[in-house]
């Protein structure tokens, strides 16, 4: 099988997992196609590499379970689950991601964050 080599690809994001979860009706993604996902009460809006953004009827909690297998998908708040092979930066309490998407980071898995990424 061969891996995609696109060059605006975090390297990291080819060693996720090719197997595909269940994230709604009728729609499974690999991981390393997700960039983030952003919770809306009981929906949750899943954020792709392309630009693209899926909106599912899941609670993020659900979600978070789906994609415990895989490496770099981070619960950092309440209301956010990432993919840390698409982070750019982390300043203060804020996430950036590569594609300019940002998310708030929690105080209590703010240190949890940090030892993850050696700050």
């Amino acid at each position: 099988m061969k891996r995609n080599t696109n060059p605006r690809v975090n390297p990291m994001a080819l060693w996720l997992p090719l197997k595909k979860v269940h994230v709604g009706a009728r729609c499974e993604l690999s991981a390393s196609n997700i960039v983030m996902i952003e919770s809306d009460i009981s929906y949750s809006h899943i954020h792709l590499r392309n630009g693209e953004k899926l909106t599912v009827a899941m609670n993020i909690q659900k979600l978070q379970e789906r994609f415990a297998h895989v490496w770099g998908m981070v619960r950092v708040h309440r209301r956010y689950l990432v993919n840390l092979c698409y982070l750019k930066s982390v300043v203060d309490f804020e996430i950036r991601m590569e594609n300019g998407l940002k998310a708030t980071v929690s105080r209590r898995k703010f240190d949890e964050l940090a030892s993850m990424l050696c700050l």
